[in-house]
This record gives structure tokens, C-alpha cells and sequence, in this order.
């Protein structure tokens, strides 16, 4: 099992994988805790968020789901704790991981080329993806994840995806 700190949250996975498949999967990595036992993984957290008996019980009760490979715990403090399970399977993504929410959306860099895929959903289960262009490559940087939401918004607005048509002009349309 690892508890991998990253974009101020940590992954905690219950199959171990090697610091590289991990600096190749996720970006920012500040640490990576390898344990042999969940209250190890409690310990820690304790720790860090000061978790109280409820807390670690839910902590306990997705160790023991078998389904989910991989979860994401975060918060400021044992109030805000909150723990969100994975189903992208980080082990085999290609690319590395920036930012995501399952079933929604993915922004990830490839080789040289950042890229954002979003489900629109419907009938068809439409979906775009799109590389980055100079411009917002730079926002992102500049303004971080909010940049990034103001792309899937608009890219998941029918009427007005000026993103989309202007990738399109611009070739940069994936799917």
C-alpha cells in the first residue's frame, strides 16, 4: 500500500507501485509512503488530519472494498477530511495526470502536448479532446486549475464552445 502526496491530497493505493511509474503518472509529487498495514496508512493520516474514530472506520471500510484500487483523501483539517474513491485506473493511464474528476473530465500532459479530454454525455456519450493551445498552456500555468474548469465549461456548452471551433480551426481537435 502507498499514501502519495500530490496537488496538496493524498492517493492512497493498495497495490505499490515504483517511484517512477509514479512521477510518470501524476505531476507534483511531494512525497510517497510505502506500508505494509492500513493502521500504518491510519497513523499517517491521523497525523495529518487529526481523524477521529469515524473517520478511520471509513478509512478501514474502503481498505476492505475490493472494487477500488485507488482513492483520493484530502481536506484541510479532520473537519474537511473527505475521502473520494478513484476509478481511473492510475496504474495504466497514459500520460501524466495534472488534474481530474472521474467521469467528467481529464487534463494531462503527453510528451511535450497538454491535453484536455471532456465527457459531454447524451444519447451518442459524446466526448472532446483537445491539445492546448500557447495561450492557455500559459493561463494554466498562470492561474492553475481554474483555468482548466473554465475549459470543460465551455467545451460542455453546446451553443457556445468557442474553445472547440477555435481547436478545430486551428487543428488541434483530437476526437
Amino acid at each position: 500500500m502507498q499514501l502519495i502526496k500530490s496537488h496538496n491530497a493524498y492517493i492512497f493505493a493498495k497495490k505499490s507501485l515504483s517511484a517512477a511509474l509514479w512521477n510518470q503518472r501524476l505531476e507534483k509529487i511531494e512525497s510517497i509512503h510505502t506500508v505494509d498495514t492500513i493502521e500504518e496508512v491510519i497513523l499517517l493520516l491521523t497525523n495529518q488530519y487529526h481523524l477521529n474514530s469515524e473517520q478511520i472506520d471509513n478509512i478501514r471500510a474502503v481498505y476492505k472494498e475490493e472494487s477500488i484500487a485507488f482513492y483520493r483523501l484530502f481536506g484541510n483539517t479532520h473537519e474537511a477530511f473527505k475521502i473520494q474513491k478513484i476509478y481511473l485506473n492510475l496504474e495504466n493511464a497514459k500520460g501524466q495526470l495534472i488534474y481530474w474528476k472521474d467521469w467528467d473530465f481529464i487534463f494531462q500532459k503527453m510528451e511535450d502536448a497538454y491535453l484536455l479530454w471532456v465527457y459531454i454525455g447524451g444519447h451518442a456519450d459524446l466526448q472532446r479532446e483537445i491539445k492546448l493551445s500557447t495561450f492557455d498552456i500559459a493561463e494554466f500555468k498562470r492561474i492553475g486549475e481554474t483555468h482548466i474548469d473554465y475549459l470543460v465549461d465551455t467545451l460542455k456548452t453546446t451553443k457556445s464552445s468557442s474553445v472547440y471551433e477555435q481547436a478545430k480551426k486551428d487543428n488541434r481537435v483530437l476526437r
